[in-house]
């Protein structure tokens, strides 16, 4: 061994003191460096780990790492809790341990004996001794409980650590009269809020195949604004209007839109009711102006039995053509209509001297008119009317023949029973049922702008209402000259909005009671606790500067 230590340079310290494992050690290092000095560089490989593919790292994205750490993080907590669960037993066993427990001393020899009986060495004793160590620790039903009492005794464990809300002992409490104050006024705010929730249940017993029970709420109404998308329907206009100062043969209907649609002295699904000085019911038809509806062929041919079927009345001159005849004197003034006239003179016209039109006109001076009924037209903007006289085209403009009446004015006071477009439906208020007005001057023109809306009214069945609301401005359009520059009547204009409102009725659920109750009592206890916190600190604040003089 010196030999080779000589040859490789290593100074020999024979009197240094070094040991077997120093010399062992040098011997090594001589011959790794030799090793290195025979090695071919030309020959050596070089590895350089790369792996197979990195398209995994495509797929990690931040969630991934948040989840990630947030895992370790709770895993990490889980540690500690169970650390300071573990500790904090050892803690209280160490406290609530006799005093002569935790000493070291030695066993005596009867001692040992007894646990070795007990607790066999090793899972291959006698099965004498496992025998008697049943015996001894009793019954293995009664260590199985104790396994399980310990086991549940753990568990309770855990989950009181987990108490969010942990007790302090009743000799810490300190009650005050500003919190009696507080809990009394709290505990009323609840109790009333509580009843107002009450006064709106409604419970609803509904029965199913299998006869199960379902509780619901008083039934809730959504309200949405959609677009009105429908096009091409008709709009029905629902109406019920007195005037206590026309008669039944002066007043007329029409109706007219933006389209250029009219429909003059309508009759269809209208009835006039005649109406004496105070208001009551004379006589009802449905025919509107003029005698009531002709049923006799003989009648219709000139009212007198004379006049056989083949009878044909002059048109005076307004017949379009020369085989139209005029048996009446309403067919007169229609056709007169229709060209455009007015009939000055019914006296001169045969038909209305026989049948008396002017007569019936003075007959029913003083008399009043009750018109309802209902219009379809289109949904679009116009207007309808009532006015005396009947209406014709002439110059493209809209004209009423008043000259038959032979009056200086006409007096449109009217209230309107009922006005609607389209079907009831609940909930709905129309703002001119019921309303009424008077006139004063002479002359004028009462008018109504109003403005339709979309309606659709879906109730809890599933049953869906099309209908309208509208709201209303009114204005009274005063003209000393008369009837030269305007018409008297009363006139509905209406325009359709392009928002269309939806209400649907729904059933609430019992269970949003029970949210609005634990809100409400969760809600005031929190504000009386802050309430109660701050006045209490306050006062203290308070007692304390007072203490030591310095509150002013």
């Amino acid at each position: 061994m010196l030999r080779s230590l000589v040859r490789a340079g290593r100074p020999i310290r024979a009197a240094a003191g070094d040991g077997p494992g120093d010399l062992l050690r040098a011997r090594i290092r001589d011959r790794e460096r030799a090793r290195r000095q025979r090695r071919d560089p030309s020959k050596d490989e070089f590895f350089v780990p790369t792996p197979e593919s990195s398209k995994w790292l495509d797929t990690v994205s931040w969630p991934m790492v948040l989840g990630a750490v947030a895992l370790t993080l709770f895993a990490k907590l889980l540690m500690m809790e169970h650390d300071a669960t573990s500790q904090e037993r050892l803690e209280r066993k160490m406290k609530d341990a006799p005093p002569e427990q935790g000493t070291i001393r030695m066993l005596s020899r009867e001692e040992w004996d007894a646990i070795q009986e007990v607790r066999p060495r090793t899972p291959f004793e006698s099965k004498f001794a496992r025998a008697n160590a049943r015996i001894r620790s009793g019954e293995p039903v009664k260590l199985l409980f104790l396994l399980a009492v310990n086991s549940m005794e753990a568990l309770f464990l855990k989950f009181r650590n987990l108490d969010a809300y942990p007790k302090i002992n009743e000799d810490f409490y300190r009650r005050t009269l500003s919190g009696g104050i507080i809990t009394i006024a709290s505990s009323i705010i609840m109790f009333l809020l509580f009843i107002s929730e009450l006064r709106e249940l409604k419970v609803v017993f509904a029965f199913g195949f299998l006869h199960s029970l379902g509780i619901y709420l008083h039934a809730v109404t959504e309200t949405k604004l959609v677009v009105d998308t429908l096009t091409g329907e008709k709009l029905r206009i629902n109406f019920d209007i007195t005037f206590p100062a026309l008669s039944c043969s002066t007043v007329s209907l029409d109706a007219m839109d933006i389209s250029g649609e009219e429909h003059l002295d309508v009759r269809h699904d209208v009835i006039k009711k005649r109406l004496d000085s105070h208001g009551n019911a004379i006589e009802s038809r449905q025919d509107g102006i003029g005698s009531p509806k002709i049923e006799k062929p003989l009648q219709r041919h000139g009212g007198r039995l004379e006049h056989n079927e083949t009878y044909c009345g002059s048109c005076f001159g307004a017949e379009a053509s020369e085989e139209e005849c005029c048996n009446s004197c309403d067919e007169v003034r229609e056709a007169y209509r229709k060209k455009g006239w007015g009939l000055s003179n019914p006296d001169l016209i045969d038909q209305c001297k026989r049948e008396g039109f002017l007569q019936k006109i003075k007959d029913e001076e003083g008399e009043g008119c009750n018109i309802y009924g209902f219009l379809e037209v289109n949904k679009v903007g116009g207007n309808f009317h009532f006015a005396p006289g009947k209406s014709f085209q002439q110059s493209n403009m809209h004209v009423h023949d008043l000259l038959p009446f032979q009056k200086e004015s006409f007096n449109i006071s009217h209230k309107i029973n009922k006005l609607a477009f389209g079907e009831y439906f609940p909930g709905v208020v129309n703002p001119l049922d019921g309303v009424q007005w008077v006139q004063q001057t002479p002359y004028g023109m009462y008018q109504y702008f109003i403005k339709v809306v979309p309606t659709v009214y879906t109730d809890i069945n599933g049953h869906t209402i099309q209908t309208n609301q509208f709201s209303v401005t009114e204005h009274f359009r005063n003209d000393d000259i008369g009837r030269l520059h305007s018409v008297p009547g009363v006139f509905f204009f209406y325009d359709l909005s392009p928002i269309k409102v939806t209400f649907t009725e729904a059933h609430v659920s019992f269970l949003h009671l029970l949210t609005n109750v634990c809100a409400i009592v969760g809600g005031i206890f929190t504000v009386s606790g802050i309430l109660d916190a701050f006045v209490y600190h306050g006062q203290r604040a308070i007692k304390k500067k007072m203490e030591i003089g310095k509150f002013n």
